[in-house]
């Protein structure tokens, strides 16, 4: 643990941090110089790996605000900036403003610095075959990812999977060749991972236990395999994936959070959870009402607990709730990056969509299980199956970025609440501004 903590506590001043500053294409003065900079050559390849690892937490909690109201899960009574509901929740979302940029811009530096690690990687000597593999492994991984999360919210806009100071130097591709660029590096990364040896050359945080080894490390890359094959409807290459990834047959509740996480501490120079807030006496962020009212067995079901009931309602910008979020226990609580329960859920579906109504009707009411529901005694067909999915998805997966990406793909954007009129919901955040020539 002390070395972690040591780990995290340089990520503010990490040279890879100032490297990111230099190479990162879609800040807003292109040119900014560093003299106090050390350059690539001569990071090392800890400095660079913690980096990586470290902005990827950036602007995280934008990611979740965003893709929580969007979706209807939740509601942001902040009086700090109203813009949380006029945007994500109004639907008016600005292309030159914070909420478009923020979660943008960050998962670009997060590639930026996974991009010096492939450059790194391709320097090594063929004496070091295992060690480069690994490092082009991690590297593809992280930059696929990111890419995810940021197509995730311009889906049909598109993203760019180019790289230039100059904004015009590469054209934003379609969403069907993001997910093609998103895979391709996915699946190179992970046939690096098995090409590697035992162990990396670099440590990892607490939120890649039992995922830091090339081989354990290659299960977490097949799980993101898995929710994109899901996403883009093929099946078949879910199944396959998830039968490479870490995906446990547990009817536990701590089996289904066994995963990969994004981790927080109070050391000086990290991050806390961008999210948490005390649930007694939270102000910002609450459940959207139905999240309680349309649970089938909220006399059992321990998903509930993500939520506190507060007995008198909180309310601003024209909606209210008694219901603060309450999905993480602390300010030092890890966020998921993908867990099993989700690796489940994603079977389940690729199981019913592939006709085995039998196996995903296991795979739901483990899931149902762990959560202290009855199971279920059938299931009808396919769209019952799917029914009986979302649902799940909604309840164990709640907050973490999935629900309005779920109703999205399988066209059902117009089933979210709308509480407020002139209210809508966003299907594909713009292209940012700052990214147009």
């Amino acid at each position: 643990m002390h070395r972690i903590q040591t780990v995290f506590k340089r990520l503010t001043t990490s040279v890879a941090l100032f490297l990111v500053a230099l190479v990162f294409y879609a800040c807003p003065d292109r040119n900014f110089p560093n003299p106090n900079s050390a350059s690539e050559e001569t990071a090392s390849v800890q400095s660079l790996v913690t980096g990586a690892e470290g902005s990827m937490r950036d602007a995280l909690g934008f990611y979740i605000y965003g893709t929580s109201l969007i979706g209807r899960e939740a509601y942001y009574f902040g009086g700090d900036d109203p813009r949380y509901m006029s945007e994500y929740v109004g639907g008016a979302l600005d292309a030159g403003g914070p909420f478009v940029n923020n979660t943008w811009n960050a998962r670009y530096r997060a590639i930026a610095n996974a991009r010096l690690l492939l450059n790194r990687a391709a320097q090594e000597p063929p004496s070091r075959a295992g060690q480069r593999a690994g490092l082009e492994g991690f590297a593809k991984t992280i930059i696929a990812y990111q890419l995810l999360l940021n197509l995730n919210l311009t889906n049909e806009n598109g993203i760019k999977i180019g790289y230039s100071p100059n904004p015009a130097a590469f054209p934003f591709v379609s969403k069907a060749a993001g997910f093609a660029e998103i895979n391709r590096l996915l699946d190179e990364a992970y046939a690096a991972l098995t090409s590697s040896g035992a162990a990396f050359d670099f440590r990892l945080s607490s939120g890649f236990a039992g995922f830091n080894t090339p081989a354990t490390f290659a299960r977490f890359n097949r799980a993101l395999r898995a929710r994109t094959a899901a996403y883009t409807g093929d099946y078949q290459a879910c199944l396959t994936a998830l039968s490479n990834s870490f995906l446990t047959e547990t009817n536990t509740a701590a089996g289904m959070r066994t995963g990969v996480y994004h981790v927080y501490s109070t050391a000086a120079g990290d991050q806390l959870n961008p999210v948490f807030e005390p649930a007694a006496q939270a102000t910002r962020f609450f459940a959207q009402r139905d999240f309680f009212r349309e649970n089938q067995d909220a006399a059992t079901d321990a998903r509930l607990s993500k939520v506190f009931f507060r007995s008198s309602p909180v309310s601003n910008y024209g909606v209210s709730s008694n219901y603060a979020i309450s999905v993480w226990a602390s300010n030092t609580a890890p966020i998921a990056i993908i867990r099993n329960e989700e690796l489940l859920l994603l079977r389940a579906e690729a199981r019913i969509k592939t006709g085995d109504f039998a196996g995903a009707l296991a795979d739901l009411n483990r899931v149902r299980q762990a959560a202290g529901v009855a199971p279920y005694a059938a299931i009808a067909d396919e769209t019952d199956g799917i029914n009986k999915v979302l649902y799940e998805r909604r309840y164990s997966l709640f907050c973490e970025g999935h629900r309005w990406i779920d109703m999205r793909r399988f066209n059902r954007l117009n089933q979210l609440p709308i509480e407020r009129s002139g209210d809508q919901v966003v299907v594909n955040f713009p292209r940012p501004l700052s990214e147009l020539p």
